[in-house]
């Protein structure tokens, strides 16, 4: 009698979504480097097309989204996942990150203006270096993306707790009301901000 053999595993990566994530990076790098340029110089370094670049934000949130799910939809529920996918991701964001940002600090010694309005409080530079939301983008500027990334990390993380059926109630549930957030700032985008709760709301439920 022949032995059965175990299902093959799936793929653990997807590589033309791990390009595509890698492309929509360099679309912000290309319209960061010709706003830099603009406003030192006064002329446009790159194409207007490449304005559209911004877009690569949106498809980079919406990748990563997809690709911790797939990376990590065999945990919910598992005994130490969350504790895992959470150290991970901070390994993976906070030392590069905290390099840049002592290093933009120092160079803010001798040239301010690359703090960009930010001086010396500290309040402002310990809120940056721990990515907490804040009124102001963190000392280093793109940082606001990390921001809403460690939200994803920190949110999909809880959601590893509970078992998958579980989870992906409440994940639908977070995507409903975030859309319904999205949709209501349209027509007021001014409600929010103004409150300690409202502003709880954006960070939790509103995209940027």
């Amino acid at each position: 009698m022949s032995e059965r053999l175990p299902p093959a595993e799936g793929p653990t990566t997807l590589a033309s979504l791990q390009v595509l994530r890698g492309e929509a990076a360099l679309l912000v790098v290309m319209i960061h480097v010709s706003q830099t340029f603009e406003s030192k110089f006064g002329s446009k370094l790159l194409p207007t097309f490449v304005d559209a670049g911004m877009s690569g934000v949106d498809i980079f949130f919406c990748l990563s989204g997809f690709l911790m799910y797939f990376t990590a939809h065999r945990g919910f529920g598992e005994s130490g996942a969350c504790r895992t996918f959470l150290v991970r991701r901070f390994l993976r964001i906070y030392p590069v990150y905290w390099i840049v940002t002592l290093l933009t600090v120092l160079i803010g010694f001798f040239e301010p203006h690359v703090l960009g309005g930010h001086g010396r409080n500290w309040t402002t530079a310990w809120k940056s270096a721990l990515l907490v939301p804040q009124n102001f983008s963190p000392i280093v500027g793109q940082g606001w993306t990390l921001v809403h990334e460690v939200k994803f990390y920190a949110i999909f993380g809880l959601l590893l707790l509970f078992p998958r059926a579980v989870a992906l109630r409440i994940a639908f549930a977070w995507a409903a009301v975030s859309a319904a957030v999205l949709g209501l700032s349209y027509f007021d985008t001014n409600w929010l901000p103004h409150t300690t709760s409202g502003r709880i709301i954006n960070y939790v439920f509103h995209p940027g």
